[in-house]
């Protein structure tokens, strides 16, 4: 479990939370976590993306500051995964940069059996417009949007089950 509150730049390399069938916990309270993709822009799956209950269980959770990603995010990786995101403040920022949008992927739910939980209170989430945001890719996501401003061009549902509920805030 790790509290952060200076900034982290990650570069060439994963960000996982989760792993090894174990629970691993992340928060930010303040200051800017950025994370980048490989040099080479080309090593999708295993290069600097964000993976939140990689093979286990994860949680990731925002109080303030900045989360940036410019690669792929992928909540519940594997069969039996779970992941936790929750939002209370502060920003998440997803944007591939000049990526191939087809592999940069904001996916909740990504492996079959897996299950991603996603919760905004507050604060900002940006994916960018031209980007796919799953709410279930192949496995089970609830999304659970009660406040803030979460700003995307389309929710949807690949091969798996996405619950979206809206009890406050706004979406964009």
């Amino acid at each position: 479990s790790v509290t952060k509150t200076g900034d982290w730049i990650l570069s060439w390399g994963g960000f996982y939370i989760g792993t090894g069938g174990r629970v691993g916990a992340f928060t930010n309270e303040s200051g800017l976590v950025s994370v980048w993709r490989n040099g080479d822009g080309k090593n999708y799956q295993n290069g600097s993306c964000v993976k939140v209950g990689s093979n286990g269980i994860g949680y990731l959770t925002i109080n303030g500051g900045s989360v940036e990603i410019f690669n792929a995010f992928y909540a519940g990786c594997q069969s039996g995964a779970v992941a936790y995101i929750t939002v209370n403040g502060g920003q998440l920022k997803f944007d591939y940069g000049d990526r191939d949008a087809l592999h940069s992927n904001f996916e909740l739910g990504h492996a079959a059996g897996s299950t991603a939980y996603f919760t905004q209170n507050g604060g900002t989430v940006t994916i960018r417009d031209s980007v796919n945001t799953y709410a279930g890719r192949n496995g089970t996501c609830f999304m659970y949007l009660n406040g803030g401003t979460f700003i995307t061009r389309q929710i949807f549902s690949d091969s798996g089950k996405g619950t979206v509920v809206f009890n406050g805030g706004t979406l964009k």
